[in-house]
């Protein structure tokens, strides 16, 4: 299979994976991220062997509609090639109650088809802050990503990062320690915030790193932040940590749980060296049956952020399965599973296309 990514943040979210039809297109998936794909002709199929995004968009693409007029721009994604079959899978969940058209240009003619997204249900209550993370209390100095889970679906507001601070042990503010956009994942519900990428990587100097080794700092949620509703949370949230020298080596698979009992909701568990990042993890792997099909599931982060849980949606059949690890999964500090966070060589990012992949058997 052949991938093209659209963009870069490969950060990916909770699947709870359904089927769908849509007609000409097939179309599979969680509703809110899903998979469109369709046949092309075989001189489509032979274009695309330039694997180039610009291409693949033309014969493929989605687009926000909006007062019934739909965009001219298509919504970023990842495009897969498998045999005569073309798919597209939008980065981020589509948001609720929003329309799309999907359109595929034969050559000859273009094919559209309206897809909609359902209604955000109703939530009563006050939000909070469930947890941050990494879980763990210590973190390498040029950690790249911070995530926070709230148990109601948030405003899904750009500036986020503004209601969270850094503050030393000793109370002084970090000042401009994130990029200035927050993204939000899970239905509002994960806000990813990531740490200003010239306080991390080596040779830019923005302002200087923005933890240094040995110190503790404490990363704050303040409850002015909203949920979709326009409420501020019950109260305002903080996590201490430790800071630990810089961190360059590639996170590796130690452990898997080999076999499990068939008819069993037994949660399969994966042991990594070090601690992950709790999106491009629990988004980034997969589950793939003897037929090459998603396993819907529940991935969770145990506390140590090295260890990962996977529970079926549905009890294991007999079989023998995929782990899939996309190459988006990292540690704290983004070096991905098959190359480090920073490269000096352009072809470091071609090992991003290779398939890194366990197997494990259900009796």
């Amino acid at each position: 299979m052949r991938y093209f990514s659209i963009t870069v943040i490969g950060l990916v979210l909770f699947l709870h994976l359904q089927s769908f039809a849509g007609g000409f297109f097939t179309i599979t998936g969680n509703k809110l991220q899903p998979t469109i794909s369709v046949s092309i002709g075989k001189g489509q199929e032979k274009t695309l062997n330039d694997l180039s995004p610009e291409i693949a968009s033309a014969i493929l693409s989605l687009h926000i509609v909006t007062d019934g007029i739909a965009s001219p721009i298509p919504v970023y994604g990842k495009y897969a090639l498998s045999g005569n079959r073309l798919s597209f899978s939008p980065l981020y969940p589509l948001g609720n109650d929003l329309c799309y058209e999907i359109r595929y240009n034969t050559g000859s003619k273009i094919i559209t088809k309206r897809l909609c997204t359902q209604p955000e249900k109703q939530h009563t209550g006050i939000a909070s802050v469930i947890q941050v993370y990494p879980i763990a209390d210590t973190i390498p100095a040029n950690i790249l990503f911070f995530h926070v889970r709230f148990s109601l679906p948030m405003a899904n507001d750009i500036a986020g990062y503004t209601h969270v601070t850094i503050t030393d042990a000793a109370g002084k503010l970090i000042e401009r320690p994130w990029r200035q956009r927050t993204f939000w994942l899970d239905s509002g519900r994960l806000m990813v915030l990531m740490i200003h990428p010239g306080r991390v990587k080596t040779g830019i100097h923005y302002t200087g790193p923005v933890f240094i080794p040995g110190k503790k700092y404490t990363i704050s949620i303040d409850r002015t932040i909203k949920d979709i509703h326009g409420n501020t949370i019950k109260e305002t949230a903080s996590k201490q940590y430790i800071v630990q020298q810089e961190d360059r080596s590639l996170p590796k698979i130690e452990s898997f749980t080999p076999v499990l009992p068939a008819q069993s909701f037994n949660p399969l568990s994966i042991l990594f060296s070090k601690g992950m990042d709790h999106a491009t993890t629990t988004e980034g792997i997969k589950i793939l049956d003897s037929n090459n099909q998603l396993v819907s599931c529940t991935i969770s982060q145990q506390k140590n952020d090295q260890e990962i849980s996977i529970v079926p949606a549905q009890r294991w059949g007999r079989g023998r399965y995929k782990i899939l690890f996309e190459s988006i999964v990292s540690d704290f500090a983004s070096n991905h599973i098959n190359r480090p966070f920073e490269i000096t060589d352009i072809n470091e990012r071609l090992k991003d296309t290779v398939e890194t992949s366990r197997f494990f058997e259900v009796h």
